[in-house]
């Protein structure tokens, strides 16, 4: 071992020696309890680290990619005390969607390689992330904004999260000691990492137990909602029966329908009984387009004015007058916060600032609906 710090090799080994499958006792049929819950993790996690790849790839100008991931459930205290003092941490909490935080690690040689990658320059071999976080964080940022829209996909409902922190050196051990107990649950997840000619190594996720839940539900929660819809057929009868109406109240019911419409029922012997059943309308919405708006095909091609805000300002004239170069204007919006996306002066989303081949780009996490987008134009 060097003075102080781990090699890739050293990491390497360290994650397989604290394999703790020979400590755990099997389950039914020979399992680990939770690795039914760890596969389920791996395939809905497989996907996104796919996509985090593709759009790092973009970002970097440089093919990189992420290998299958493997999961693996835990308590920190079987697998925090053993991280090294050279790595670098970005935790991502989730705001939207699902709840929870996931924490992504990789050595400080690592992620200098990814942050000079994005800054244009050469990895210079130190391995000090130092002024190069911000570059970083930017990147992984990226990363997860890939799996926010794939956990999208997969759960049928917008997902978003918080600006991400980053971590570096021994402070990364009193962060995650801050935020898990050593008896709480968590999922070590590994993935290699490889970016063309700069990098190989492992890269880890550490997820909280409560966001696994939301992703991969155990199996319990997973075979007590399969059978809810046989529970809900068996109680139908029943529930059929409670909302029986007597065959005279049907009659005279029967009786108010206009000639020509269809009673809704086969004739019944005196003194049955009938099932009622709710009539089915389409759920027309407060966002349904108006008639008129059918031709909106008329208009596809007239040019709009896109804006983006990233704040606004009030100033007297003398303010303004004195103003030069160096001078600060103070926003209405706090660092971090969404900016707004106009469309001809009119709201239409919001969204946060990234950098996409040394341009600034605007990634959309908020949209108002269709109708009225339409009303705004």
């Amino acid at each position: 071992m060097s003075s102080g710090n781990l090699s890739q090799e050293e990491i390497t080994s360290l994650l397989q020696s604290m394999n703790l499958d020979d400590q755990v006792p099997a389950g039914p049929g020979g399992a680990r309890p939770g690795q039914e819950q760890e596969r389920a993790l791996e395939e809905r996690l497989a996907g996104a680290v796919d996509a985090g790849a593709a759009a790092l790839t973009v970002l970097l100008n440089l093919p990189l990619s992420l290998s299958a991931p493997e999961a693996r459930l835990m308590t920190a205290g079987e697998y925090v005390p053993g991280l090294g003092q050279n790595m670098v941490m970005v935790k991502v909490e989730f705001v939207q969607g699902v709840g929870g935080a996931l924490f992504w690690l990789l050595s400080e040689a690592g992620a200098t390689a990814v942050a000079d990658v994005l800054l244009g320059g050469d990895v210079p071999g130190d391995g000090f992330l130092g002024p190069r976080q911000s570059a970083y964080g930017e990147a992984i940022s990226q990363l997860f904004g890939a799996w926010a829209t794939r956990f999208s996909e997969v759960l049928g409902t917008g997902v978003s999260f918080a600006p991400p922190e980053v971590t570096v050196g021994p402070e990364v051990l009193s962060s995650l000691g801050n935020d898990f107990p050593a008896e709480a649950e968590i999922a070590v997840v590994s993935t290699n990492l490889v970016l063309e000619g700069k990098l190989q190594e492992q890269a880890v996720i550490i997820m909280e137990k409560g966001l696994v839940d939301s992703l991969a539900p155990p199996a319990a929660a997973t075979a007590e909602a399969a059978a809810a819809p046989a529970l809900l057929e068996a109680e139908r009868p029943a529930l059929a029966a409670k909302v029986a109406i007597p065959s005279a109240v049907q009659e005279a019911m029967d009786g108010l329908a206009p000639p020509g419409i269809a009673r809704g029922r086969s004739p019944a012997a005196p003194g049955s009984s009938v099932t009622v059943q709710a009539a089915n309308f389409g759920d027309l919405g407060k966002g349904a387009l108006p008639p008129e708006a059918q031709n909106i095909d008329l208009l596809m091609d007239v040019t709009l004015q896109l804006t983006v805000e990233l704040g606004r300002a009030r100033r007297k004239i003398r303010d303004v007058l004195a103003m030069g170069p160096g001078s600060v204007v103070e926003l209405d919006r706090l660092a971090g916060e969404a900016v707004d996306v106009l469309v001809n002066g009119k709201l239409i989303a919001k969204g946060e600032v990234v950098v996409i081949d040394e341009n600034f780009g605007v990634r959309i996490t908020d949209i108002v609906t269709p109708a009225e987008r339409v009303r705004g134009l």
